[in-house]
């Protein structure tokens, strides 16, 4: 079967291209952005889509995000590059009220000579229920088809870290 693609780099808030059958935003795309943009986004997805287009995306699942999961989320890599040692040391929190997974990097890198270097970043995410998705979705012309795990499961709200969503424009 022979299928012409074309793929399009924009931001999601705002970028007028067409209508389409579907669009699909993958690896917590949606999570970079504030709940206020989320909700342009959505606007505007809308408004790129045919009557009846489908919007599939992923998100992680705020209610299954328990303080172990964080704890797991940690990491602790060491690599050596060209003689230089790097060590990323990552941590996460989660604020619980405001729906954000919050990430810290701690970058150390030391070369055989000299002071080692020390770089900090932190970064957070908006995380979702999977009732607080629906009910986004439905004040911006969506309906939710259906919720599954990432790995194609049912959803289950206590257990799954990710909600994959897929929901249809209303006609209107």
């Amino acid at each position: 079967m022979n299928r012409n693609l074309t793929f399009i780099d924009g931001d999601m808030r705002n970028v007028k291209v067409g209508k389409f059958d579907a669009v699909i935003t993958i690896f917590n795309a949606i999570g970079h952005l504030t709940k206020a943009d989320f909700e342009k986004a959505l606007q505007n997805i809308n408004a790129n889509l045919k009557d009846g287009g489908i919007y599939i995306f992923d998100i992680f699942n705020l209610q299954a995000i328990t303080d172990d999961v964080i704890d797991d989320f940690a990491m602790d890599i060491k690599n050596i590059v060209n003689g230089v040692n790097i060590r990323n040391i990552q941590y996460s929190e989660i604020d619980r009220e405001n729906g954000l997974l919050i990430s810290h990097d701690h970058y150390t890198i030391s070369k055989e000579e000299g002071e080692p270097e020390i770089h900090k970043n932190s970064f957070s995410l908006q995380i979702y229920t999977a009732k607080e998705l629906q009910s986004m979705l439905e004040c911006n012309g969506f309906e939710v088809v259906v919720q599954y795990d990432m790995d194609g499961n049912d959803f289950v709200a206590e257990k799954s870290l990710n909600i994959l969503t897929v929901a249809k424009k209303k006609s209107g």
